[in-house]
C-alpha cells in the first residue's frame, strides 16, 4: 500500500492514479518485473509458434514420404510387340528414372520430418 500525497488516501501499490487525480510515478521494481514477465510470455508464444510449425512440418513430411513410398508409380508400360501376326502388349516395366525421382521423393519427406522434430524440440531461453 502507498499513500497519496494530495489527499493522503492508501491506494494500492498496482494503482496509477489515485481518485483525486494524482499520478503516481511507475516503480522501477514493478517496470523491470513486468518487462521480465512479459519477455517471457513473448518468448513463450513465439516458441508456441515454432512448434506447431514442426509439427506441421512432421505431418506434411509423412504425407511426402508416403505419397512417394506407395502412390507414386515408377513404372512404365513396356513396348508392344507383334509376333506371327499376334499382338503382344508390353507389360509395365521398372523405370530408372522414375525410381530415382520416387527415392528423392521419400528423403525429402524423412528430411522434412527430421526438421519438423527439431522444430518441436525449441524451447524458450530462460
Amino acid at each position: 500500500m502507498k499513500t497519496c500525497p494530495q489527499c493522503q488516501k492508501q491506494v494500492q501499490d498496482v494503482v496509477s492514479r489515485c481518485e483525486c487525480g494524482h499520478t503516481f510515478p511507475p516503480s522501477s521494481l514493478f517496470n523491470v518485473e513486468e518487462e521480465s514477465r512479459l519477455e517471457r510470455a513473448q518468448a513463450r508464444a513465439s516458441s508456441r509458434g515454432i512448434r506447431i510449425a514442426g509439427g506441421v512440418l512432421i505431418f506434411a513430411g509423412l504425407a511426402v514420404a508416403a505419397w512417394f513410398a506407395f502412390g507414386y508409380d515408377s513404372t512404365v508400360e513396356g513396348p508392344k510387340q507383334e509376333i506371327a501376326g499376334y499382338r503382344f502388349a508390353g507389360d509395365r516395366v521398372e523405370n530408372i528414372g522414375r525410381n530415382t525421382t520416387r527415392l528423392v521423393g521419400v528423403n525429402c519427406g524423412i528430411g522434412l520430418m527430421i526438421l519438423g522434430g527439431i522444430l518441436m524440440l525449441h524451447r524458450p531461453v530462460e
